[in-house]
């Protein structure tokens, strides 16, 4: 496990809450988000097991902004059953939340319509017919002819999607606070910056890709809005069925780590870009897009009163 459980920082609140007093969970798809969130946190509230008989998960709880989380890495890579299982596990014993932030790196989708780059963000945002993370079945994306995107295991919530728009106006006038964020989280923790984790101004995507592309004032993460789909794979080689998933569906990055399981507890998804959708597995970016994904989820719930 890359995440280590109560060796970063201090615990800043030394009486524990009780359940009930957690209402966001953030839901991790690998060790690498679970490690961004953990550092992220305003307080650190310790980790736990499981407070109930069967509830065999391990928890990290804390605040971030003004809301007290729970952190869990809900292992997707066991499977789906296996995944709801845990998934409910948490849902019995934090019966309070109100909403959960599914955190995951992602395949960038190259187009005209949206400049996606790596080291940006997506945010999975519903239209009229889905959730914002939808499935898809990529052996299908040619032979079938139908394109179909299926399902959508997330609902969106309102209050969420209140706090985006402020997140987005503030954008627009100010910039990200996602830079100063990791700036904070490498002061507390400085061994995070030698493992790739910290905001770098030098790392600039601005090459290799076939769409004509202008070069941005600085690394700062962009954030995007749209469609993640899910799937068994991220690696579309074909160009044609790449320009139909991005410019046509609004489709902005794909994903292996979807399959959550269907809750009652809405959901917000987001991905840092850490490779293209027709490119092959590359690392190099995993550690700083699972940052500004955990990076963005901070400043998403600043906004959330």
């Amino acid at each position: 496990m890359e995440y280590l459980f109560g060796l970063f920082g201090k615990r800043l609140n030394t009486s524990r809450l009780s359940e009930e007093q957690y209402t966001i969970g953030i839901i991790c798809a690998h060790d690498k988000e679970m490690l961004a969130a953990q550092c992220l946190l305003d307080e650190n509230h310790g980790e736990i097991n499981g407070p109930h008989p069967n509830d065999p998960n391990m928890y990290i709880l804390g605040r971030l902004s003004e809301h007290n989380v729970v952190l869990y890495n809900i292992p997707i890579e066991r499977g789906v059953h296996f995944a709801a299982t845990a998934f409910n596990h948490m849902l019995a014993t934090f019966r309070n939340l109100k909403c959960n932030v599914l955190l995951g790196t992602g395949a960038g989708v190259p187009s005209q319509k949206n400049d996606i780059r790596l080291g940006d963000v997506v945010v999975g945002v519903p239209d009229t017919k889905d959730g914002g993370l939808v499935q898809h079945q990529a052996s299908n994306v040619i032979e079938s002819g139908g394109h179909e995107l299926t399902g959508s295991p997330t609902h969106f919530p309102d209050f969420m999607l209140n706090a985006l728009l402020a997140v987005e106006s503030y954008h627009e006038a100010m910039g990200s606070k996602i830079p100063k964020f990791l700036d904070e989280m490498i002061e507390r923790h400085p061994e995070m910056k030698a493992r790739g984790y910290g905001y770098d101004q030098t790392r600039l995507d601005i090459g290799g890709r076939k769409i004509p592309r202008y070069v941005r004032p600085n690394a700062a993460p962009i954030v995007h809005r749209g469609r993640i789909a899910a799937g068994s794979q991220v690696c579309i080689k074909d160009g044609q069925s790449i320009d139909y998933w991005g410019d046509e569906r609004n489709v902005l990055c794909f994903e292996k780590e979807g399959a959550y399981p269907t809750s009652r507890v809405p959901s917000v998804s987001i991905r840092g870009i850490s490779k293209y959708c027709d490119s092959q597995e590359d690392t190099d970016w995993e550690e700083y897009a699972a940052a500004v994904a955990a990076g963005f989820a901070k400043e998403l719930l600043t906004a959330v009163m």
